[in-house]
This record gives structure tokens, sequence and C-alpha cells, in this order.
């Protein structure tokens, strides 16, 4: 069994998980020390996306390390399995919905979520980045019981967590996520909403 044992403490996200990915290639374990809690989410998601065996053990509150091995019955390659044709996800970049009025912008993204909880299909997963972020936050969305309802039907949120940082975002509710993972899911489903 070849083990690789990856230090990326002080590496800035999503760089551990692109190399802890690379190095799953070549090895059935990666061993790969972190310095903050939301990397250990990160590699997890990645485990979770390859179907690979995953342990997280905390050292300390600045170092975590997170073992990813191959399950036993088959070193499966990443999955590649495309979306069945009515899903979708739904990413959203600013607080707003089009140009113009702020006001009115506001109102129509209120609008485009509530109507997002009416729809016979819902998207698998809504993604918030840049001034997007805003809308996951506890005190500064005005879209919160619409996120909710979404979330409490099986929809996923995620929010890039760069941004999160950026405008010190007090997540209400989904998990933080990271560029990689937002390629990753845009790259690999049928369609992409953007309000």
């Amino acid at each position: 069994m070849k083990k690789y044992e990856l230090n990326a403490k002080g590496l800035a996200c999503p760089i551990p998980v692109v190399k802890t990915k690379k190095l799953l290639e070549e090895y059935d374990t990666v061993e790969t020390t972190v310095d903050n809690f939301t990397a250990t989410q990160n590699l997890t998601k990645l485990a979770e996306q390859l179907d690979y065996n995953i342990d997280v053990k905390t050292v300390s509150e600045e170092e975590y390390v997170v073992t990813i091995s191959a399950k036993e019955e088959s070193k499966k390659a990443e999955k590649t399995s495309q979306a069945e044709d009515d899903s979708y996800i739904v990413v959203i970049n600013k607080q707003i919905m089009g140009y113009g009025s702020e006001e009115l912008g506001k109102k129509l993204m209120k609008a485009f979520l509530y109507t997002l909880t009416e729809q016979k299909v819902l998207p698998k997963k809504v993604i918030f980045y840049n001034g997007g972020a805003l809308l996951v936050d506890k005190t500064r969305s005005h879209v919160l019981e619409e996120l909710k309802e979404l979330e409490d039907n099986g929809v996923e949120i995620m929010c890039c967590g760069a941004c999160i940082d950026y405008y010190n975002v007090e997540l209400a509710l989904g998990n933080p996520s990271n560029m990689y993972f937002i390629v990753e899911e845009m790259r690999n489903t049928n369609k992409v909403v953007r309000p």
C-alpha cells in the first residue's frame, strides 16, 4: 500500500484539496495535515466525491490530520457521472437579480428563490460566491426563509470559503466550499442556472 504524507499547513483553499486529489492518482492513501477546520470539511467532500475512506484527527485547533484512502474492494477512479437530464444547479454571485434598481433587484432575487422552491424539479445545489455570499449571512440576508425551504427539501447550499472570509459572513445555513468544488460542480452538471 503506497502512502504519502502531505503537509498542507499554510496553504490557501483550495490548494490542499487539489494537491491531495493529484496525489491520490498515484498513492493508495494520502495523509494531509492542514491548519484549519474548513480544510478538513473540503477534504471530506473530496473523499465522498471519490467514494474513498476518510479519517479526520484533531491534533489541536491549528492542526488536523486527514487521511483519505482507496476502499479495498476497488480503487475507483474519479467519478465522472453526469447529472440526469432534468437536474441542474444554481449559482448566485450577487445580492440582487439583474441590473438597475437595487431595491427592485432585491425583490427580484427574493421572488426568484421563492419560485425556485415551488418548482417540480429542485436544483441539486445552490452555490453562492462573491457578493452572493451575503445571501447566506445570518444578519445581512433578505432571503433566508426561501433558502431554508430549499435546504429542508434536500437542496445543498454551498458558499465560497474565500468569499465568507472576505465579507465576514456568518453562515445561517449551508456549508463552506471552495473554487475547486465550485468548478467541479459547474463542470459536471447538465445545466447551470444564473439569476
